[in-house]
């Protein structure tokens, strides 16, 4: 029984908004010949081929969908016997903008005496979401944090004691794409002890 081959990861790593043509990366019987399926049976159309290294390794170039989850199985042959088919590894292309963050607002609500308030609101799920200062949002980052399953955030920041300020945010998704920033902002003030 020839062994079945096993997935170690995707070049680039998955999700990206890099490329639709990853490298696939695992591991083999060594010389062994590598086939590359799209169905959990390995039955269907041959997506791509390689040969297994003298250390069993395997690099092997394939492409995937745009803007979609594909996910890739392979078999091992050697000579006229062939492997199960091997448990896949989905690679996520993700080219899409992510909305910006919306409904921004404040706990405890301004003006309040708190100089480490939270900053909150509804982004994509998942996506990191960066607070600014500035209307741009390209200045320094005052605080990060990563959206809940349903979207929400919550990010505390500190301000100034005594201080005025206006928090703006951007999200970044799990591929590395960023939005605008936000239309929405919040302002709050900081009242002295």
């Amino acid at each position: 029984m020839v062994q079945t081959p096993s997935f170690t990861g995707t070049s680039p790593v998955s999700p990206s908004n890099i490329s639709i043509s990853p490298t696939l990366i695992g591991n083999s019987i060594a010389g062994s010949t590598v086939k590359i399926y799209s169905d959990v049976g390995c039955t269907g159309t041959l997506v791509a081929s390689g040969i297994a290294d003298t250390n069993g390794a395997f690099s092997i170039g394939v492409v995937a969908a745009p803007n979609f989850a594909t996910t890739f199985h392979a078999t091992a042959v050697v000579a006229s016997s062939t492997s199960a088919c091997s448990v896949g590894i989905t690679y996520v292309h993700d080219d899409k903008i992510p909305g910006a963050p919306t409904g921004l607002a404040t706990t405890p609500t301004s003006p309040a005496d708190d100089n480490a308030p939270t900053v909150t609101g509804s982004a994509e799920p998942g996506a990191t979401v960066r607070i600014y200062t500035d209307a741009t949002c390209v200045g320094a980052i005052a605080a990060s944090g990563v959206a809940g399953p349903g979207g929400s955030f919550a990010v505390s920041v500190g301000i100034a004691e005594g201080s005025t300020t206006t928090f703006h945010a951007r999200a970044r998704d799990a591929a590395g794409n960023v939005s605008s920033c936000s239309a929405s902002s919040v302002t709050y003030t900081d009242l002295p002890p």
